[in-house]
């Protein structure tokens, strides 16, 4: 009998070896760009200490938070996912004080692959690979990653939402309409600027015809599962965060104008977004204004050509419909508050490109060539530039409290709540090595003006000087004492209970 031998394609093998090095080169890129110069990247002040803190004591209490953190926008809070994902990150080395900061460097390298995966679904593999150049090399995506905020998610679940969609378009598989609404659903609950993706989700429902109430519904289900936790607090308290939710949302915003907010048209379409865009892609404001002349040129040939798919309008009109609600949205907006535009302009800039690869492929090399060239020196001069001041500082005052008070755990306090920029990275520092206890030596934490040392009689300066920031021994007082004097406690459980008990007080 002769035997059955299956024969190897080596030319197949050698082109799969290349476009896995391809891939690999750029999330190589993009990982240098993320942990280079990282001791001084890694963003500490107070929110990221605040977020590290209740995540951190949420596992050693075994809690699962359902309350996130609380709006910029109104008294309510958003869901606790965010608080979940910064738990994972504490488990991955839960005595490191950087881990969660890594773990959220390493979701945002992943971000790049989504990207590569994106592009590919929507175009091809080497479509895949210029959207993935594009998120690697991306100036603001680069700064995101070492910055431990819930506005970096937005730009993960914007990426899952489109592909959610295409995988819908090409298989018309239902469990894709359950995870579309559940991309926005977690969007929205970990950071309100998510809400935005509902323009871009009701245009893919017209355009890809949903419109069996099956399908409506799944959709819908997904949207509110994320928001389940903040139901099930929300029931213990007479709903007062989703009424205050959607108090805002229908009465509060329109009590602030927009001349308030400097909110312009002329200023936001001709300022705020072309800068944001060149931020996102380029590095400098003159490539947002360039890239957008360059991809309305580009959609009006393909239009005139007829050669617009609909996948392509359904990004286009979502990109337009998201930046038209985003200038009616009556809250300040910053760079990092528009992270869930970052997939759109990714795919629709790499477009623009692609389009000139098809013209001339060295026309389409330069253009790919100078933005990213453009971005890694406009990232470079933010490392360079970047410093760690507020670590450096919390681990100095944890050693001088470890050296002064060798062997002992510490309770801590801050005067009226007024440095916390300073006390809580301390808290997390200390919670880090387990040097916290509620009942342990009382540290207090102030940054007071000369006229209030009279409240510190009989207290111990242990760091620093009447005026600048201090640390005192407050051993010789009560907690209650303390607390009526205006000394609030910071430790872990207050900082927790303070976010998901608050109306228990």
């Amino acid at each position: 009998m002769k035997s059955k031998t299956k024969v190897i394609d080596v030319g197949l093998v050698k082109k799969f070896i290349i476009r896995e090095k391809i891939l690999l080169a750029i999330l190589f890129v993009a990982s240098i760009l993320r942990f280079l110069n990282y001791s001084n990247r890694w963003a500490l002040a107070y929110d990221q200490a605040w977020f590290a803190v209740i995540a951190r004591h949420a596992l050693e209490t075994l809690q699962l938070p359902l309350l996130g953190p609380f709006a910029s926008g109104g008294p309510f809070q958003t869901g606790g996912e965010w608080f979940w994902i910064v738990m994972v990150g504490v488990l991955i080395n839960p005595f490191s004080v950087i881990s969660p900061w890594i773990f959220i460097t390493l979701l945002s390298i992943l971000q790049v692959y989504l990207l590569f995966f994106l592009g590919k679904q929507f175009i091809s593999r080497n479509f895949g690979y210029v959207v993935a150049i594009l998120g690697a090399v991306s100036t603001s995506q680069t700064l995101q990653a070492t910055n431990l905020t819930n506005q970096m998610t937005a730009s993960i679940f914007a990426t899952l939402f489109l592909i959610f969609f295409l995988q819908h378009i090409k298989t018309r598989k239902k469990i894709y309409l359950l995870l579309l609404g559940l991309s926005v659903g977690l969007s929205s609950s970990i950071h309100l600027q998510g809400i935005l993706l509902l323009p871009a989700l009701l245009i893919a429902v017209i355009f890809a015809k949903i419109i069996k109430p099956r399908e409506i519904l799944l959709i819908g289900f997904g949207l509110l599962l994320p928001w389940i936790p903040v139901l099930i607090s929300d029931s213990n308290n007479n709903f007062y965060n989703t009424l205050n939710m959607f108090n805002y949302a229908f009465m509060s915003q329109g009590q602030v104008s927009y001349e308030m907010l400097g909110r312009r048209w002329l200023t936001f379409v001709g300022i705020f977004i072309p800068s944001s865009w060149g931020r996102i892609i380029g590095g400098f404001p003159v490539f947002g204004y360039a890239e957008i002349v360059l991809v309305a040129l580009i959609s009006v040939k393909l239009l005139l050509a007829k050669s617009i798919k609909r996948e392509w309008w359904i990004i286009l009109l979502s990109l337009v419909a998201m930046i038209i609600c985003l200038r009616y949205i009556r809250t300040p907006i910053y760079e990092n508050y528009i992270t869930f535009l970052h997939p759109f302009i990714f795919l629709i800039t790499g477009l623009m490109i692609w389009e000139f690869f098809k013209i001339k492929r060295l026309i389409g090399i330069l253009v790919l060539s100078g933005i990213v060239f453009s971005s890694i020196i406009a990232t470079m001069i933010d490392i360079r530039g970047s410093s760690n001041v507020t670590a450096i500082k919390a681990a100095q005052y944890r050693d001088i409290l470890k050296s002064k008070f060798p062997g002992s755990k510490f309770a801590l306090y801050d005067y009226k709540y007024k440095s916390g920029h300073r006390s809580l990275p301390l808290v997390y520092f200390l919670q880090t090595e387990r040097l916290l206890d509620n009942n342990g030596q009382k540290i207090g934490a102030v940054q007071a003006a000369l006229g209030e040392q009279i409240l510190f009689v009989g207290h111990k300066a242990l760091f620093g000087k009447l005026g600048d920031f201090q640390l005192y021994d407050l051993s010789a007082s009560s907690s209650s004492v303390l607390e009526k004097h205006g000394w609030s406690p910071v430790n872990p459980s207050f900082i927790y209970n303070s976010v998901q008990y608050w109306y228990k007080k």
